[in-house]
């Protein structure tokens, strides 16, 4: 296993020796706080070796990596090492704020969502001698199928969490497990070009829409020539004017060999977004040695 930070000293990245990789970021001092205005630390975690996803902005699919499906054994051993290593050998001051576990590094979880519950559970087991609260659990997906299963796999994320007596306390209306949907686009046949292996916006939406309780963050980055036309902008005004879930704005950062570059007109963007009043975020670029798009901590 080996080890990278940035050079801030906020984002450390493990690379397995499977190839996969455990991330545990937090925000520079004021930047950003859970609800209950304390600060936490993020870890990202793989729930594969690569992806079988293959978005096209992704720097697993620039750089070809090879896709390796993993158990929940190894996925509980990966994210534990890197956890316990950070929290007792270089940052112990982790320990005294809340862990989030937001898995949405390398796959898609929704792909084997059973595994990823399993897993959770024994993730947070292995690591609660050494943290002391538990703001809860983000699952990324890009909706590459749906299942049935899939809401009963989320509450047994959601029940186990509360079973652990360690959550932090919420602003009302948030909920302790939560769903960030890769969106991008609401047009089909503009996301089909990022996300090939995905099933139909209409169908995904209308799936999320009527059978989640969770709360729902809706992941856009904005590529040049790609999704920064004017009809990609106002069908996503026009969605998030109806429905009170966030839009969470990413920045995209160039990767090695990608084609993609953040659209110039990002700003420009955001302004516009931001006067149609709708709930959104912007979060700020990791940094600039930070070579990766969504939520990939690659360093140079």
């Amino acid at each position: 296993m080996e080890r990278y930070v940035n050079n801030d000293g906020t984002i450390a990245k493990y690379v397995h020796d499977d190839g996969s990789e455990t991330s545990i970021k937090t925000w520079p001092k004021g930047m950003e706080t859970c609800g209950s205005g304390r600060n936490k630390f993020n870890v990202f975690a793989s729930c594969s070796s690569g992806c079988p996803i293959k978005c096209g902005f992704c720097f697993l699919t620039a750089k070809k990596f090879p896709y390796k499906k993993l158990n929940a054994a190894q996925i509980t051993e990966n994210v534990v090492k890197a956890v316990t290593m950070e929290l007792l050998d270089f940052r112990p001051e982790l320990r005294k704020i809340p862990m989030n576990l937001s898995w949405m590094g390398m796959g898609d979880p929704f792909l084997d969502l059973e595994v990823v519950s399993y897993a959770t559970g024994h993730i947070f087991d292995e690591v609660s001698g050494y943290i002391q609260e538990i703001e809860g659990v983000d699952i990324a997906t890009s909706l590459p199928r749906i299942s049935y299963d899939d809401k009963k796999h989320l509450d047994y994320i959601d029940i186990f969490l509360n079973n652990t007596k360690k959550l932090t306390n919420k602003p009302l209306g948030r909920t302790d497990a939560r769903l960030f949907y890769s969106l991008h686009t609401i047009r089909e046949e503009v996301r089909r070009k990022m996300i090939p292996h995905s099933i139909p916006i209409g169908i995904a939406l209308d799936y999320l829409y009527d059978n989640f309780e969770y709360n729902i963050i809706y992941h856009a980055i904005f590529l040049e020539g790609i999704n920064d036309k004017i009809q990609d902008i106002e069908f996503l005004r026009d969605y998030f004017k109806y429905n009170n879930d966030q839009l969470r704005i990413l920045r995209y950062n160039k990767c090695v060999n990608s084609i993609y570059n953040e659209s110039e007109k990002f700003n420009e963007i955001i302004k516009y977004l931001n006067m149609s009043e709708i709930n959104m975020k912007v979060q700020i670029s990791p940094g600039s040695e930070i070579s990766a798009a969504c939520g990939m901590f690659l360093m140079k």
